[in-house]
């Protein structure tokens, strides 16, 4: 799933995920370029290439003309900017960042991975978990069999409550914690099931695992 851009995108906004995205990233390849995590954040949401969504949103921009110039409108009204989910949970709720889950995780090396800065390796993925009580942000990659890198980075509530969410159109999230070491995420359509996603620590809490509705996919930490 494609992640959509909040209704008024902030290019800063985007570039600071691409700075994020290339601090995971370089956990499996230190020689990953910010090129390279910009190219996979263009792809989170949907777009052929960074400078086509810079395109995009220098031209939503351009339609807003001068209200944009209230630093009260770049703020993300629907909850996209993950930073200010973030900042606003760590000013009110205790701190959980002891939690197992916490930490960059990713597969081991694929075979196809190589020596080049711009290969992770077809299949390969990676996520990072931050954690401030119910609020669980994630910067994730996943590189597809073709070897097309794509990133995205959210903020979800795990609450056991629906919640609206950036990925497809009245797409809905519910995300729980289920026996202390286990996420659990059901996207839900209408009240029909699109996806379900499993982010399990083992009981050592040096592997995850990722399960989904089409595969599971074994991770250790970076």
């Amino acid at each position: 799933m494609s992640q959509h851009l909040p209704p008024h995108p902030n290019l800063g906004h985007l570039k600071k995920q691409a700075k994020d995205v290339l601090r995971v990233g370089r956990h499996r390849n230190p020689q990953w370029r910010l090129t390279d995590a910009q190219q996979a954040v263009a792809h989170g949401y949907g777009f052929s290439t960074w400078p086509a969504l810079k395109l995009h949103v220098e031209a939503t921009r351009q339609q807003r003309g001068a209200a944009l110039d209230d630093p009260r409108m770049h703020e993300d009204a629907t909850g996209h900017d993950v930073g200010a989910v973030a900042f606003a949970a760590i000013q009110s709720r205790p701190d959980r960042s002891s939690h197992p889950i916490v930490g960059t995780w990713a597969t081991r090396p694929s075979a196809s991975s190589g020596d080049g800065h711009n290969a992770l390796g077809g299949g390969d993925m990676m996520v990072e978990f931050e954690l401030i009580d119910d609020t669980v942000t994630l910067t994730q990659i996943v590189v597809g069999p073709e070897g097309r890198q794509s990133a995205t980075k959210t903020a979800v509530q795990a609450d056991g409550r629906d919640h609206p969410i950036e990925f497809g159109d009245e797409l809905v999230l519910k995300a729980t914690w289920t026996g202390g070491r286990t996420l659990e995420m059901i996207f839900t359509h209408a009240g029909t099931l699109v996806s379900a996603w499993s982010y399990e620590v083992s009981a050592d809490g040096r592997s995850l695992t990722v399960s989904t509705t089409d595969q599971v996919v074994f991770l250790e930490r970076a």
